[in-house]
């Protein structure tokens, strides 16, 4: 329970470029491994859902959260 590391942590990026972001699941032997992620304002940012790629599409702070199935949450700005 509780936040886990969401890489990479306040990325900078720019409009039409992406970012993947990406979770350091622990324990590493963790049976659950799979997270669904979601951005907090698609006006700036948005991301695919399954795979975490992130594309800036107008200039603004993003929060683009990661949860996983078995609801617990993390996240970066």
């Amino acid at each position: 329970p509780g936040h886990r590391p969401v890489l990479p942590a306040l990325p900078t990026t720019n409009i039409g470029s992406t970012v993947q972001m990406r979770t350091r699941i622990s324990p590493t032997n963790a049976t659950v491994t799979q997270v669904t992620w979601k951005t907090s304002n698609t006006n700036v940012a948005t991301v695919t859902a399954a795979t975490g790629k992130v594309t800036p599409v107008h200039p603004g702070t993003e929060t683009i959260t990661a949860t996983s199935t078995t609801a617990h949450t993390v996240g970066a700005t």
